[in-house]
């Protein structure tokens, strides 16, 4: 029995330290690779999360305004939501619109070239 514990004893001494550290070093390293990918998990999660939220959002607006755009009571009723300003700058807008008050470039041609006539 003596000689069993001896070479248990002996056993025990046979581990290197070196190995022992080289495997605990490994497996520190290990473990704080691990803690990193986790938390670029972690946070790509939180991102991901934020971007699907915006997405909704998106799509709700992309809804709303697809509402309002469908018929012309809809987009009036819209349109009777806005400020007091915008409303008017808007009107004046489709006024001017309506009359024909267009910004365009006007071209004088010489009182001897008639419009259907060759250039």
């Amino acid at each position: 029995m003596n000689e069993e514990i001896k070479n248990d004893e002996a056993k025990v001494e046979e581990v290197n330290p070196a190995d022992e550290y080289l495997n605990n070093y490994k497996e520190q390293k290990l473990a704080e690779f691990c803690v990193q990918k986790d938390k670029e998990i972690a946070s790509r999660k939180e991102e991901r999360q934020k971007l699907m939220e915006q997405i909704s959002s998106m799509k709700v607006t992309v809804k709303q305004h697809d509402e309002t755009w469908k018929n012309m009571d809809s987009l009036y009723a819209k349109i009777k939501k806005l400020s007091v300003n915008d409303y008017l700058k808007l009107y004046h807008m489709m006024n001017n619109d309506i009359a024909g008050n267009y910004s365009t470039i006007t071209t004088v041609l010489p009182s001897h070239v008639g419009i259907n006539g060759n250039w």
